[in-house]
């Protein structure tokens, strides 16, 4: 009988190499500690295990811990920063790292809870991260809930050592300056990386007077960017689609109102203009833009609106905000979703528009039109947000349905829950990825923008 410990080593590391520790592929914390505990277990057996399985170990980091007890987020970064620092062959074997909020909620400090996640922004944080990443060349994703001056340390690296961070395809950076945005010259070097390939930053802001000069024309690698919160000029706008190589997703929405530098930003005109530079390889574009709730319809005429679509040859999913959106919107013939978000008045108009496009054979693809608001009434009513004496509110809705009668499009529209709003003390961080389920992240868009990013393009490839 052959013993499990004769089995050659390439062997008996293709067999530990199947037990997973990160959490996309686990359905909760128990079974993700099984397939850690496994490991574990598996250095303890003989010094020729533990040589196998240690390694592995060290493939994922993140900051989500399991255990009820003050600091165990910050001493687990400590103690794992030591470890990698003690063993740099470690560093090699690590893939990805993942720093979350989400272990200060679990902690369930009460009033304290804010004044921990504040202190996680500081940096403290940002010199354990910077030391961490500096041993770990092989890291392919790196998630922070938080940004900016974090990453001040990082051109360090970048002068010392050309191949830092080469190996990096994903990053994703949280919420960190909510009033005036982090300014995007933290992460010249980070998104100029040759094997990046989606990068998503929320709270961002983009000047043309600072724009990174080492971003020139077809210098940004990655395909998929997004940018939730964030303030750019429209020079820097123009700057940004030229320095792209070969565009296929751009998410970006502005912050709230309350958060408004009150620089001018670029407008939906603009946007549209910009991104056809990427005409012929974007397959997913949703810009959003901040709409006054009051007196709305006069306000819609007031504002430039996005221009015409159709020149775009491989789109398939539009999401745009309903004020900014023209009456009889001119869309791709390859589009297969319509988002239109925070629509808050009349639809009618422009559904009546697009249902008789469809009919005409303009989109043989568009099989989904939805339609997001606070308010799920202000959409179905007529204009003049009236409903017609004798119907019902159900009964405008179902008139909506009808007039995509005999097309291949499903109509609907889905409300914003107001508990998934941004809180003004914590950020657009507060409600984090963790707590939504998908469809909770696919209502609720533009308030935990990398998860749903994330979640829609899994969905998109599917």
């Amino acid at each position: 009988m052959v013993n499990l410990q004769d089995l050659p080593l390439e062997v008996l590391l293709e067999i530990l190499s199947f037990i997973p520790t990160t959490d996309d592929l686990y359905e909760d914390d128990a079974d993700r500690a099984i397939g850690t505990d496994v490991l574990y277990n598996t250095c303890l057996v003989s010094r020729k295990f533990r040589d196998l399985a240690q390694p592995l170990l060290f493939r994922d980091f993140t900051g989500r811990g399991m255990h009820k007890k003050r600091d165990i987020n910050r001493d687990k970064t400590i103690c794992f920063t030591k470890a990698i620092y003690a063993r740099p062959d470690l560093g090699e074997h690590k893939h990805n790292i993942e720093f979350y909020t989400g272990i200060i909620k679990d902690l369930q400090l009460g009033d304290m809870e804010k004044d921990w996640i504040r202190a996680m922004y500081s940096k403290q944080l940002g010199l354990l991260m910077a030391l961490l990443v500096n041993k770990t060349p092989n890291l392919h994703s790196l998630h922070m809930p938080v940004g900016g001056t974090v990453f001040e340390l990082f051109p360090v690296f970048f002068s010392r050592d050309p191949s830092f961070l080469s190996n990096l395809t994903s990053v994703a950076i949280g919420t960190t300056f909510p009033s005036t945005g982090s300014d995007m010259k933290y992460y010249q070097e980070l998104l100029s990386l040759p094997n990046l390939r989606d990068a998503s930053i929320d709270s961002s802001a983009l000047l043309d007077m600072s724009f990174p000069s080492s971003w020139t024309p077809g210098t940004l690698s990655a395909n998929t960017f997004s940018f939730h919160g964030s303030h750019w000029e429209a020079g820097a706008l123009r700057k940004f689609m030229r320095a792209c190589k070969s565009l296929e997703c751009f998410f970006f929405s502005p912050p709230r109102p309350y958060k408004s530098t009150g620089a001018p930003g670029f407008n939906a005109a603009q946007a549209t203009e910009e991104a056809l530079r990427h005409k012929d390889t974007l397959k997913v574009f949703q810009v959003e833009f901040s709409a006054d709730n009051e007196n709305l319809e006069e306000y819609s005429s007031t504002l430039v609106k996005y221009g015409s679509f159709a020149g775009f040859s491989v789109l398939q999913d539009l999401r745009v905000s309903h004020a900014y959106l023209p009456a009889h919107p001119q869309l791709p013939a390859t589009l297969q979703r319509l988002s239109i978000s925070n629509c808050n008045s009349s639809i009618r108009d422009m559904a009546q528009n697009i249902a008789t496009d469809c009919k005409k054979g303009l989109y043989p693809h568009l099989t989904r039109v939805s339609v997001s608001a606070l308010d799920i009434t202000a959409p179905i009513k007529f204009p003049g947000q009236r409903i017609p004496e004798g119907q019902t509110a159900e009964q405008c809705l179902l008139s909506l349905q009808d007039m995509f009668k005999g097309t291949e499009v499903e109509f609907s529209i889905s409300p914003l829950p107001p508990q998934y709003e941004d809180d003004e003390d914590y950020g657009d961080y507060y409600v984090f990825d963790d707590y939504l389920t998908p469809n909770d992240i696919y209502h609720a868009r533009g308030i935990s923008s990398r998860a749903f990013d994330a979640y829609f393009i899994e969905e998109m490839s599917l």
